[in-house]
């Protein structure tokens, strides 16, 4: 049963064999079918779902079933993407502008993302038509050799990946590798919940207070097969011992997207 997990090895696999060999039509279906399948295999995430929709004021069951479908999808186009698949990206961005300036930074930029939607394969795609260097810093995974497997594929996409622990700050690398159009994007939304909202890390704000990097979060929604919506949030330029306006500022722009997305949201843990 270690392999019926929603971020397994097995399902990697079986996504990365479907999106490589399967024609469009099987990538508009089938990763739903087996998103469903997983849904109904995991008891214990499928509850963790319910209860984060339920926070967010859904309380279909159907619901929790299509977060499950929704994942699958995503997880299959990005690993289309990352193993080179040929396809025709709709990208629409609001709030580009924004990075721009951003880039525009001698220090480089910090970027907050979060697990929604196809969140890895859309900021991948903006951050390669700026012509700019990513960092990708994520927490390991439970499943090792799934996190090894997709850290692979991420590598022939370009993206250089950091494993950190809770605290961002550990990794002295990650001011390393900020500069001229050089980012560190940052998940953000895996610290639990406080006054009924997910909870914001505060190590992307004080990374970027310590630096002197401006921040901005970027957050996706898939529509349809490579059909993607991306929101660039508001600039923020955290100083230091204010790090907190900012948090705020980036936890309502969170709080909005998950609020229009319920079903893209893929905390399983």
């Amino acid at each position: 049963m270690d392999g019926l997990r929603a971020d397994s090895l097995l399902l990697r696999r079986l996504a990365l064999w479907g999106s490589r060999v399967g024609p469009d039509g099987w990538l508009r279906g089938a990763p739903a079918v087996c998103g469903w399948v997983f849904g109904a295999a995991l008891g214990e995430q499928r509850r963790h779902v319910r209860e984060n929709l339920r926070r967010l004021g859904v309380t279909s069951e159907r619901a929790v079933y299509r977060t499950f479908a929704e994942y699958a999808a995503c997880l299959a186009e990005s690993l289309a993407l990352s193993a080179g698949r040929a396809a025709t990206v709709k990208l629409e961005v609001t709030g580009e502008a924004r990075l721009r300036a951003a880039l525009e930074a001698p220090t480089g930029v910090v970027v907050v993302t979060a697990h929604v939607g196809p969140w890895e394969a859309a900021s991948s795609l903006l951050m390669r038509d700026h012509e700019a260097q990513v960092t990708l810093v994520m927490r390991r995974e439970p499943d090792r050799q799934a996190g090894a497997f997709h850290d692979a594929l991420r590598a022939r996409a370009g993206l250089q990946v950091v494993h950190v622990g809770d605290d961002p700050l550990a990794a002295l690398s990650l001011r390393r590798a900020l500069g001229p159009r050089r980012v560190v994007a940052l998940q953000l939304d895996r610290a639990g919940w406080r006054s009924g909202r997910p909870q914001v890390s505060m190590g992307p704000f004080r990374l970027a207070a310590l630096t002197g990097a401006p921040l901005v979060s970027v957050l996706a929604a898939r529509r349809g097969l490579f059909d993607y919506e991306l929101q660039v949030g508001e600039l923020q330029r955290p100083a230091r011992g204010d790090e907190e306006r900012a948090r705020v500022a980036v936890e309502r722009e969170l709080w909005s997207w998950l609020q229009a997305h319920p079903t893209q949201w893929f905390d399983f843990l």
